[in-house]
C-alpha cells in the first residue's frame, strides 16, 4: 500500500478540485481528484495519513501527530 500525507487542497468556487499527495517513503507527489481518491481510498490502494474517508462517502481531515506515525507502517 502507497502512504501519502496531504499538503494541499486545490478549490475553484469554493469546491476542491484535486488533492496534493506527497508519498511519506519517497518524497513523489501525486496530484489526484477527489473522485479518484476516494476509489483508490476504498480499494486499499493508497492511504492517506491526514484524511478520513466517511461512511457517507466524504473526505475529511483527520488529525494526526507526525512524529513517529511511520515507523508503524514500516515495522
Amino acid at each position: 500500500m502507497n502512504l501519502y500525507m496531504c499538503k494541499e487542497k486545490k478549490r475553484t468556487n469554493n469546491s476542491i478540485t484535486s488533492y496534493v499527495l506527497v508519498n511519506q517513503f519517497d518524497g513523489t507527489i501525486l496530484e489526484i481528484k477527489p473522485t479518484q481518491l476516494k476509489d483508490s481510498i476504498k480499494n486499499r490502494s493508497l492511504e492517506v495519513l491526514n484524511l478520513t474517508l466517511t461512511s457517507d462517502n466524504k473526505l475529511v481531515d483527520k488529525n494526526i501527530k507526525e512524529d513517529g506515525i511511520i515507523q508503524k507502517y514500516i515495522d
